[in-house]
């Protein structure tokens, strides 16, 4: 949103309202001292700032769909690899097994490098899936707190009401 200026006689401020809310009622209270000071347009510049606070509130809870769909998407992606992280183990475990019970004929058939592959394969998939949750569990915690701001941001616009 646009900058909105105060002027008085003896000076003038310009509010940046999407960088000062939402804050606390305190500091809103000596927002509106300074508001105060431009008696002719009081009421004009709190209509403003409640309505920038009102906007901003509907945008982030708009956006809140969004951050739901992102956080599913990157769990169903963490879930989607699950089974082939199984099935890598399930390949090491045996290629284990197969060359501690036959080591001669493992190291014939090239299990060692085979095993040394799934290995990396492994360690590739568990990255990807930790990478997934990370993301998941980031924007979990943006669509909660995009609530939380718009619920302050609603009461911003209250206390700025005439």
């Amino acid at each position: 949103m646009e900058p909105i200026t105060i002027r008085w006689e003896t000076g003038y401020m310009t509010i940046n309202p999407d960088a000062f809310f939402p804050t606390s009622a305190a500091r809103i209270r000596k927002l509106l001292r300074v508001v105060a000071l431009d008696f002719e347009h009081q009421d004009v510049i709190r209509m403003q700032l409640a309505g920038a606070c009102e906007s901003r509130a509907q945008e982030l809870l708009d956006g809140r769909k969004s951050l739901a769909n992102e956080a599913v998407n990157h769990h169903q992606k963490a879930a989607d690899l699950e089974p082939q992280i199984e099935t890598a183990k399930r390949r090491i475990t045996t290629l284990r097994a197969c060359i501690k019970e036959q080591p001669k004929k493992a190291r014939q058939l090239g299990y060692p490098e085979r095993l040394h592959e799934e290995r990396e394969q492994l360690k590739k998939l568990t990255a990807e899936r930790s990478g997934a949750l990370s993301a998941f569990r980031k924007k979990k915690r943006e669509f909660e707190a995009a609530e939380a701001t718009a619920e302050k941001l609603r009461q911003n616009a209250e206390v700025l009401r005439p």
